[in-house]
């Protein structure tokens, strides 16, 4: 036999509308026999406080096995299970798959939905399992909802207490104006997937376009840049190079004609001009330097 929680466990359908799940002596009978797996396993005993309940019930009764607990006990270890299923997805060890197919949390259920039928819950806890109406109803007037639920309201929750059972320190949920149905209705309407896929192929191609674009004209700019640089330098003569990572230009200069670069019409003339000065300072140079100098 292989020991249970050792793999996911496997959870069964709730026989909800089969009579005998409702059926008081059958649901006794299983949670004797659930009751009796749990005394002998205590796995779960720091879990929620069903299980402390149920195993001080087995220790203080006469011989201190389940068959001494009275049925009639059973419920408070009932009214003690939140259903977090704590118990069934992680502590377990007999659970489906295994055969002793312990669902602790389905029993409760179930115990609950019988006692539910037979009429006995109280007309607080009746109302207060209403949750479609009651959200209805307190949602219109939600902030005063809340503010009455609060637990630190001295004024409501005494009168809670003693009206509703419910205990003022416990924290109860909060009430929106708008629920999650009113607030879907109201937004916009949500393509389907085919549309999205559409539209996101057309952008995806538009972008591309141009992005094309772009770096075309980027591509032409600098080689019509390129060009300029090689015109000038080459008017200027003698290897100097007035624009590049060796430029004699000062590199604010060169920045300025690499901007101005970017609109040829203006770039050539501003070429051409810069080219005919440095010739001419260059000729005047050679003019100075072959004057013989003068002996003082």
């Amino acid at each position: 036999m292989r020991e249970g929680s050792l793999e996911a466990p496997t959870r069964h359908k709730i026989d909800w509308q089969n009579p005998d799940f409702y059926d008081r002596a059958k649901i006794d009978a299983e949670m004797h026999r659930i009751f009796d797996i749990c005394h002998g396993c205590r796995r779960c005993f720091n879990l929620c406080d069903s299980f402390p309940r149920l195993f001080d019930l087995v220790d203080s009764s006469a011989t201190g096995e389940v068959d001494a607990v009275d049925t009639g006990d059973y419920g408070k270890v009932v009214e003690a299970c939140t259903l977090c299923d704590m118990c069934f997805m992680t502590k377990c060890p007999y659970v489906p798959p295994h055969p002793w197919a312990v669902d602790f949390p389905h029993l409760m259920l179930r115990y609950r939905a019988a006692d539910f039928r037979e009429g006995k819950l109280a007309w607080p806890q009746r109302q207060l399992v209403e949750t479609d109406r009651n959200g209805r109803l307190a949602g219109a007037v939600a902030p005063l909802a809340n503010w009455a639920s609060r637990t630190g309201n001295a004024l409501t929750r005494p009168v809670m207490e003693k009206l509703a059972d419910i205990d003022r320190r416990a924290e109860l949920p909060k009430f929106h104006g708008r629920s999650f149905t009113q607030r879907a209705k109201s937004a916009a309407p949500v393509r389907d997937a085919a549309t999205l896929s559409r539209d996101a192929v057309e952008r995806e191609r538009r972008l591309t376009a141009e992005h094309q674009v772009v770096v075309q004209r980027l591509i032409g700019e600098r080689e019509h840049a390129q060009r300029m640089y090689d015109e000038l330098n080459a008017e200027v003569g003698f290897g100097l190079s007035l624009i590049g990572p060796h430029g004699s230009l000062p590199d604010g200069l060169q920045r300025a004609l690499l901007a101005i670069s970017a609109r040829p019409g203006l770039s050539r003339a501003l070429y051409g001009a810069c080219s005919r000065v440095f010739v001419g300072a260059r000729a005047i140079g050679r003019t100075i330097r072959r004057r013989p100098r003068q002996p003082r």
